[in-house]
């Protein structure tokens, strides 16, 4: 048994995620730990993830339909596009986790915990549930998420903390009073977005498209733009004359 857990943190270093699972199936309830990780484009419909550990993991674009995760823990966990339709959470610790544009249709949460679950408007929410999802709050906290290469433009980003989050190649409209400082915005297409009041103190714009968007009002201390695309239309602060700074900017 013990050569069958040291393979199976192997794989889970090695980040073979479905091998994983298929190699949890054989070993107690319990035994895989994937927490932090980052779950990308994976169907784990139907898989028995009984007792896995998921805190603080990042999951996007994963269908979980039918899948066992009861006694699962996935506490601090952040879902993006996950669908979770007909999914088992009975007894699983939710504490603290965030879905965004996500599905909880017809899933089982007898005896799970959800202390301050908050969920975006796109999420389409249980009918009844031991525990209450709050809206996402103006003050959410996603420092250091990975958000990168989705398309975002149809959420408010307004008030979020995006401290030091991966948005490379993300599409955004509005992110109003964003907190982005030291934020990956490499080759993020802002064109046209409306970046009021936002930190981007520290943040790298490197190859961003900047074409149009409105940094007037925007913290940028510290921030790369070598090789953003800008245009006329883009607003800079006050005072903040980007060929005097000589900041490597391509004007399309």
């Amino acid at each position: 048994m013990s050569d069958v857990r040291q393979r199976l943190n192997e794989l889970v270093a090695a980040g073979a995620v479905l091998q994983a699972i298929e190699l949890a199936a054989c070993l107690p309830p319990g035994q895989l730990d994937l927490s932090g990780r980052t779950l990308t484009d994976l169907d784990l419909s139907g898989r028995i993830l009984r007792g896995a550990t998921l805190k603080g993991a990042q999951l996007r674009r994963v269908q979980l339909i039918g899948a066992d995760l009861s006694d699962a823990n996935l506490s601090d966990a952040v879902l993006m596009e996950v669908d979770l339709t007909g999914a088992d959470l009975s007894r699983a610790c939710c504490d603290r986790l965030q879905a965004h544009q996500c599905r909880f249709d017809s899933i089982e949460l007898a005896g799970s915990t959800g202390v301050g679950v908050v969920c975006d408007g796109y999420t389409a929410r249980p009918v009844t549930s031991p525990w209450p999802m709050r809206a996402l709050s103006a003050n959410a906290a996603l420092q250091g998420v990975d958000l990168h290469g989705l398309d975002l433009s149809r959420f408010s980003l307004s008030g979020l903390n995006l401290t030091g989050a991966n948005l490379r190649g993300t599409k955004i409209d509005q992110a109003v009073g964003v907190h982005l400082a030291y934020a990956d915005l490499r080759r993020a297409d802002l064109s046209d977005a409306m970046l009021h009041l936002c930190d981007l103190s520290s943040a790298d714009l490197r190859g961003a498209d900047l074409r149009g968007t409105r940094l007037d009002t925007a913290t940028l201390a510290g921030a790369q733009f070598e090789g953003a695309h800008v245009n006329r239309w883009t607003r800079w602060p006050d005072r903040w004359d980007p060929d005097d700074l000589q900041l490597g900017l391509l004007l399309s």
